[in-house]
Order: C-alpha cells, then structure tokens, then sequence
C-alpha cells in the first residue's frame, strides 16, 4: 500500500461516497514499529512511513474536507519525537500515535509516551514529550486504540483532540 493506492480507496470509500462528511480525517499509509524490533526493520518501517507521508499529504490537499493525519510510530520516545518533527516539518497539522495497544495495560508507559509523565499522581506534561511539543506547535493529537473508560478519563484531563478503540463497544 503506497500513499496513491491509499487515496485512491479512500476517495471510493469516504470522499465520493454518499454521505457529504462535513470534514473526513484520513491518516497516510504507516508501518507499525514494535519495542522489540531489529534496528534494520524499524528503519525499514519508519523510512516507509515517510516516504508516504509527503505526497499524501499534498493529495489531501485536494479536498478542503480532508484533514491528513500523519501517523507517529517508535521503539523509544526518541523515535517518536523524530517522526513527530519530520511530521510537523511536512505541514501536518493532525498527528496521531499508532501502536499503543501494546501499553493499554501499562498506565505509566503508555502516558509516558504520550506525555512524558513520570509520576501519575501528579501528572505533569513534559513539553518535550508529543503532547507538549503538540500543544505548542497548534498540531492536533489522536491516540490510537486506547478507549476504556479509564483512558476516556485521562484523555479528557490531558485534553487530548481525538482517540479510538474497540474496548468500549467490546465491554458494552
């Protein structure tokens, strides 16, 4: 799946489609990146992710109901800030954070990630986290696949622009 391939399903499935959506949020073509991943497949994977990210974000130009979203993935928070930057760097204006599943249970690393909070009973955004850097630079955030009603809590608090997962309608 290439950005072109992307844009033309989604321009079928969303833009063309019979609904008028007011304002349609399509994210460019990514790779997940796995903690445990070998430095060559993460490469690999990232440098995907930003080959497509450019010429996506120009085909959704096209259409003033679009917004692209670029997709932020990582092993370290590092990574994820670089991908942030080349993001921002683009003209992305809607970032989201992909592969957070793998943290729904672990509280402390996932907020880590998102905001760079060390003690989450006083949960203090560190400006260099995604969160922070988001924040100041007017880009909006969404968390991908974290939705319970505990993380609807602190997405709230944290003033986090969009989320998603299946949790609640699994639980419902």
């Amino acid at each position: 799946l290439t950005y072109d391939v992307a844009w033309e399903y989604y321009s079928q499935m969303h833009i063309n489609s019979k609904i008028n959506w007011e304002e349609i949020l399509l994210c460019s073509p990514d790779h997940i990146v796995l903690s445990d991943m070998s430095d060559d497949k993460a490469k690999k994977r990232l440098q995907y992710t930003r080959i497509n990210a450019g010429p996506f974000l120009d085909l959704s130009k096209s259409n003033n109901r679009v917004t692209a979203v670029g997709v932020i993935h990582g092993r370290t928070n590092q990574e994820r800030i670089e991908q942030y930057e080349m993001l921002k760097e683009l003209g992305y204006q809607y970032v989201a954070l992909g592969g957070m599943v793998p943290y729904s249970n672990n509280q402390g690393k996932a907020l880590n990630i998102v905001a760079g909070i060390q003690d989450t009973s006083d949960p203090l955004i560190s400006p260099d986290s995604i969160l922070g850097r988001s924040r100041k630079d007017g880009i909006k955030l969404h968390i991908f696949g974290l939705n319970s009603p505990e993380w609807c809590g602190w997405w709230h608090r944290l003033k986090i622009d969009s989320f998603d997962g299946s949790k609640l309608s699994t639980e419902g």
